[in-house]
Parts: C-alpha cells; sequence; structure tokens
C-alpha cells in the first residue's frame, strides 16, 4: 500500500513505514510520533541511550535516531510556532533529559485512540480535511495556563519567509522589516521558532516542493520553482532537515500519495 503525505500550511501529516531509520539531528520541527505495532526506538546521538514507547513528542532540534521497525506511523510535523508542541506536553506521562540538555516525551494519554484511526487512515485513506481534524483533535487546544511563547515580529518574520520561499531574502532585509536588528531577529527567532532562519527556509521549501509535486511537477522540476539551485542541492537539504532521501518518501519510487489541504 501507498504511504500517504497530507500537506498542510500548518502540519504535515505522514501515515506509512519508513524505509531506514530516521536520522533527527536538529530537526526543523516538532514531532509527534504514534506506531500502531508496538514499541519504536529512539537512540540518543551523544549518549546512545535508548528510550523505547509507542508514541513520543520530539521538540524541535532534538539530536535523536528513530528506529521505527517497520511499523506503521502517525507522523505529525508540528507547526513552526510551538503552540502545538506546548499544547501537547502536558498530554504525555513521560519525559526524558536528553545530552544535549532537550528533553523528549513519551505516553501519549491518547495513544490507543490514534493508532486505531491511523489504521483507519491506512486502510482506507480519507481526504486531507478528514485527516487534519483527527490530527487537531489528536493535539487539542491549549489550556489557559499553558505557557507559549509569542512575539508578533517573529509571526511577520515566519509570514515574509513563506511569502517569499524562492527567494533568497536576507536575515536584514527581514530585520528590517519586522523593526528588529539582525541580532535581534535571530535571537528571537531562535528562541521561539526553534531553529535558525535559514533553517526554517529550508524546511519551508521543502513543504512547497513537495505541494509542486502534488500539482503534477517532478521533484527536479518543484525545486527548482521553489528556489533550489538544482536537485542534488535540494536532496542534500532534504537530508539535513529529515534525516532522509527524497526517494524515501517523495519521489514516485517510494510509492508515496500526496494529498493538499485546500482551503
Amino acid at each position: 500500500m501507498k504511504n500517504l503525505l497530507y500537506l498542510s500550511d500548518d502540519r504535515t501529516v505522514f501515515i506509512g513505514r519508513f524505509s531506514q531509520p530516521l536520522q533527527k539531528q536538529l530537526s526543523a520541527a516538532s514531532t509527534f510520533i504514534v506506531s500502531t505495532n508496538g514499541a519504536i526506538e529512539l537512540i540518543d546521538h551523544h549518549s546512545g541511550d535508548i528510550v523505547r514507547g509507542t508514541s513520543f513528542l520530539i521538540p524541535v532540534g532534538s539530536e535523536v535516531r528513530i528506529n521505527s521497525n517497520d511499523a506503521i506511523l502517525a507522523y505529525v510535523f508540528l507547526d513552526a510556532l510551538g503552540v502545538d508542541l506546548a499544547t501537547l506536553i502536558p498530554k504525555m506521562s513521560k519525559p526524558y533529559n536528553m545530552r544535549n540538555n532537550t528533553k523528549i516525551y513519551s505516553g501519549y494519554r491518547g495513544e490507543l485512540n490514534v493508532v486505531e484511526q491511523t489504521l483507519d487512515i491506512w486502510n482506507a485513506p480519507p481526504s486531507a480535511k478528514e485527516v487534519f481534524k483527527l490530527s487537531q483533535d489528536w493535539i487539542g487546544f491549549p489550556l489557559p495556563d499553558t505557557l507559549i511563547l509569542a512575539d508578533s515580529r517573529v509571526e511577520k518574520a515566519v509570514l515574509l519567509i513563506k511569502e517569499n520561499y524562492a527567494d533568497n531574502i536576507s536575515v536584514r532585509d527581514i530585520a528590517e522589516q519586522v523593526n528588529l536588528s539582525e541580532p535581534r531577529l535571530m535571537q528571537l527567532f531562535k528562541q521561539i521558532v526553534g531553529i535558525s532562519i535559514r533553517r526554517y527556509r529550508l524546511w519551508h521549501r521543502i513543504y512547497v516542493t513537495a505541494v509542486k509535486m502534488e500539482s503534477g511537477l517532478s521533484v527536479t522540476e518543484a525545486a527548482l520553482e521553489v528556489g533550489f539551485s538544482d536537485c542534488a542541492q535540494f536532496s542534500r537539504a532534504f537530508k539535513e532537515i529529515g534525516g532522509l532521501k527524497p526517494s524515501d518518501i517523495l519521489s514516485i519510487t517510494s510509492n508515496t500519495d500526496i494529498r493538499l489541504l485546500n482551503g
């Protein structure tokens, strides 16, 4: 059966199997993972320590290797501004301190429900609208006392990057448009988004490449349209950001069905 990749402007949902262990070194998005077939393994990149569980919440910037044991996964890339992450943390039962001073979480309290719904998606793929409604149910909404870092200038910077995805708009230009100095913008952006402006730009370009592939373009055509110099640069960026080659998820040979949320 085909893997499923559901795309929206805020989240991305992958339902399927990864063909090899996934490296998440300084990843570009926080992720929520649920296995439908027992425990998967997270290996700390620094210590080699192994954490086993059926569900994980992995904040942006974590350095781990994920061994999925060929299980069908629900793999949700969360929103860039950290609202989903802050909302999910109270729903996880077990925190683990990693060696690079980051923390991951396991034991999502609605685990069994997500497993059942993921298998339903896998066996009879619904529309993107239905899948993103389910993902919203999994994540929920922030409680009144949820701590969410927010800054309207960083939100505007994210929007500028999204609107100018094919252009190498400079940090200086972005800083001027949001009325910040370059150093202060870079500091705030890293604090709130969790990664550098460069890595976020790469991440968003990869997302837009997948969107354009959904419309019928080849990997090469889509990569060129979103600002990569060639397919090789896209492949390097994809592996740097996602820990896999594009062929593992996006290409025709990977047997992936891409579906886009419209509106």
